[in-house]
């Protein structure tokens, strides 16, 4: 696990977990907020909003950028359908993008008032023009219908 920096209106050092064997990344994370979130697990409001602003460095030069996202109900991973999966669509990132240079990320995503409230452990995924993983990493999260204390 490393150690990622949660952070909504303070930063606090929280663990979430890189991903492993052929999904590991080849970007470094350099910070990462996902708002609201205070601690793990993240409580996700059923129709509302989460944001992910994820800042990293690129190993290598990117051109197209994708955003795939995944959550673990029980032992399955289920692909999480988004609108728009262009990662250089409304994230604050332009192609291409320069290895060694720092970019930040910022996505916003929905959260249908029709799901399930349970855990779900999710997968955030920023796959290039190879398919190969430039960030990818995994966070618990609640799905709830209302704001609770974290």
């Amino acid at each position: 696990m490393l150690l990622g920096c949660i952070a909504v209106a303070t930063c606090a050092e929280i663990k979430w977990g890189q991903c492993k064997g052929s999904d590991k990344q080849t970007a470094e994370i350099t910070s990462v907020s996902i708002e609201p979130c205070a601690k793990f697990p993240c409580f996700l409001i059923k129709g509302g909003t989460t944001t992910m602003t994820i800042k990293f460095k690129p190993t290598n030069d990117i051109t197209k950028l994708d955003t795939e996202v995944h959550g673990k109900v029980g032992f399955a991973w289920w692909p999480f359908k988004l609108d728009d999966s262009d990662a250089f669509h409304n994230t604050g990132l332009t192609a291409p993008l320069k290895a060694g240079e720092e970019y930040t990320y910022t996505f916003s995503l929905p959260v249908s008032s029709l799901f399930p409230s349970l855990k779900v452990v999710v997968s955030w995924e920023l796959k290039d023009q190879n398919k190969d993983n430039v960030i990818c990493f995994v966070f618990p999260t609640k799905l709830v219908t209302k704001p609770t204390k974290e």
